[in-house]
């Protein structure tokens, strides 16, 4: 089955080789017709020119001999590159013979070129004969009055010349073209196909966010139910997406107020436990409680990310500052552990995104690095011109499972750092993927080293 990947290469091969094979056809047509005429035309010559001979001989012209053509002149002026037609006749002259006989079969008068090769005796109207390896066309009349027979032949060289010339001519205007209807095929056919690459680079250049419908004006009837169509998917699409977060935003905000009011219940019961097995219950479920709450945070924080970029705000964020405010932030956890931030902010790095999921993006992955580091250690975060990188000296991801660890709810098997409920990371994925920062881990011997590019390279 023949498979189309391009509609103008179809339509430009299709109808090239339609228009060759018509004029293929056609041509064949021309030169079958044209030999026809060609044979009826030099037939009715023939038969003009004995009966002229015959008119002119039975009324007088009686002299036996032959006609003078001077055919060595006409043919030296033909061989040094003249002309068919010269003062003294034409080349074609050659190729024509005449000649008379008596009734007892005596010839009386003959052409030149009959004299080599004198016409034998035959019935009266046309035949084909060879003489001298050479094919003629005769045509024989003979005087009811005088019983003399002219006959006139011709060359059948002549004729086929003509023909080949005559169906020549039909072709060579056609094949010239060919290029001329290549341009002509294929600048009709990018015009007829342009709405499809409107449609395409439309479809093509929008985020993931922007499911609008396609409005382009004066498409032909052809192509608009294939915008219709999409359009129609689109606003499904539209609509599925939009049930889906707001059933996730109600669902979280829903389960902040009961999972705080538990909380601060749990609070209460731990500080009026006296009896030490109650008091290490609730401290569980306080922590089990703790990871809900940060389970329904980043719930949340998923639901907005789904929202189209122009609800977000965008502004102009300083890498510096988010990292500074992210330490401070930590900082009452890292010095609980022992732990010290090391910063390097020498240089100024600044990008155009909403301020919030930039601060996520860092504080996820210092908050791993904190989670992951033993106490007394250190955690290194420094600023260049076009990255964060963030280094801590845990024991780091197995390099098998680095490719997993973005995926919702994964977590690395034999985890100590606790706490996590296995979305962090995959929030990170989708505030890159959505301001084009490249992401890279990489196991530094001891620790983890996380890079976050913000001017990605094109092979990156």
């Amino acid at each position: 089955m023949l498979t189309i990947r391009s509609l103008k290469h179809y339509f430009l091969i299709s109808l090239l080789t339609v228009i060759m094979l018509i004029n293929l056809i056609i041509g064949v047509s021309n030169y079958h017709e044209s030999e026809e005429q060609v044979e009826e035309l030099f037939d009715a010559e023939m038969a003009q020119m004995a009966r002229v001979l015959q008119s002119l001989f039975t009324h007088g012209q009686r002299a036996q001999g032959h006609l003078e053509y001077h055919e060595k002149d006409i043919g030296a002026q033909i061989d040094n590159g003249h002309d068919e037609y010269t003062n003294l006749g034409h080349k074609y002259e050659k190729k024509l013979a005449f000649q008379i006989r008596s009734p007892e079969g005596a010839i009386i008068l003959q052409s030149d070129s009959a004299t080599r090769s004198p016409l034998p005796i035959q019935a009266i109207g046309y035949h084909s004969l060879t003489l001298e390896k050479d094919a003629w066309r005769t045509f024989t009349l003979i005087d009811s009055d005088s019983g003399y027979v002219i006959q006139v032949a011709q060359n059948e060289d002549v004729r086929s010349e003509l023909t080949h010339e005559i169906a020549l001519h039909s072709v060579i205007p056609t094949v010239l073209s060919l290029p001329v209807f290549a341009l002509l095929i294929g600048a009709l056919v990018s015009r007829a196909t342009r709405h499809l690459e409107h449609i395409s680079n439309e479809v093509k250049q929008r985020d993931a966010g922007n499911l609008e419908a396609i409005d382009l004006p004066n498409v032909p009837d052809e192509i608009a139910p294939i915008i219709a169509a999409l359009n129609h998917l689109f606003m499904r699409v539209r609509l599925q997406s939009e049930r889906e977060r707001r059933f996730t935003a109600d669902a979280a905000h829903e389960l902040r107020t009961p999972l705080a009011a538990i909380k601060i219940q749990l609070q209460n019961a731990l500080r009026k436990s006296q009896l030490e097995a109650s008091h290490a219950s609730v401290s569980k479920a306080l922590k089990a409680l703790d990871r809900l709450v940060e389970l329904v945070q980043q719930l949340l924080l998923l639901s907005r990310l789904d929202q189209p970029e122009e609800s977000l705000g965008i502004e102009c964020v300083e890498l510096g500052d988010v990292v500074s405010n992210v330490v401070s932030e930590l900082y009452p956890i890292a010095q609980a552990r022992h732990i010290d931030f090391h910063l390097d902010l020498s240089d100024k790095l600044s990008i155009q995104a909403n301020p919030v999921l930039i601060f996520t993006l860092v504080r996820n992955f210092a908050e791993n690095a904190l989670r992951y580091s033993d106490a007394h250690q250190q955690i290194d975060i420094r600023v260049n011109q076009h990255q964060v990188v963030i280094r801590d000296f845990g024991p780091g991801i197995p390099d098998d499972k680095i490719n997993q660890v973005f995926e919702r709810f994964y977590r690395v098997e034999g985890d100590h750092g606790g706490g996590g409920a296995g979305l962090g990371l995959a929030i990170c994925k989708e505030i890159s993927g959505r301001y084009h920062i490249d992401v890279s881990l990489r196991n530094a011997s001891p620790g983890l080293e996380v890079t976050l590019d913000f001017e990605p390279s094109e092979t990156a």
